[in-house]
């Protein structure tokens, strides 16, 4: 396995910062539910999917992030700070906290 460059640990430190970012998970978490919110009371069935659409969109831009950090982090030799990075981001998602 090669080692990370400089590059890719910077690209990876940017995503966990975005990824702990109290406004980053405010302005989601904001979105998520008034998605969630259209998506159950649409008027109309376009409505609802066009929600839908937009929700899985924004699902796509969390889950690249994480895959940014977690691809960095398991490519590290040994428990390194992407892997704690990696920790603490995941904790803090796991409790929807917008600490």
């Amino acid at each position: 396995m090669r080692t990370l460059t400089s590059e890719e640990r910077r690209t990876a430190e940017d995503a966990a910062r975005v990824l702990a970012s109290p406004v980053f998970r405010g302005a989601f978490d904001a979105i998520d539910t008034e998605l969630t919110d259209a998506m159950k009371h649409g008027a109309t069935a376009e409505e609802r999917d066009g929600a839908w659409r937009d929700y899985q969109a924004l699902c796509r831009v969390k889950g690249k992030l994480f895959h940014v950090l977690e691809t960095a982090a398991f490519r590290e030799e040994k428990a390194g700070p992407l892997k704690r990075l990696l920790e603490k981001v995941n904790i803090i998602h796991r409790r929807g906290t917008h600490e």
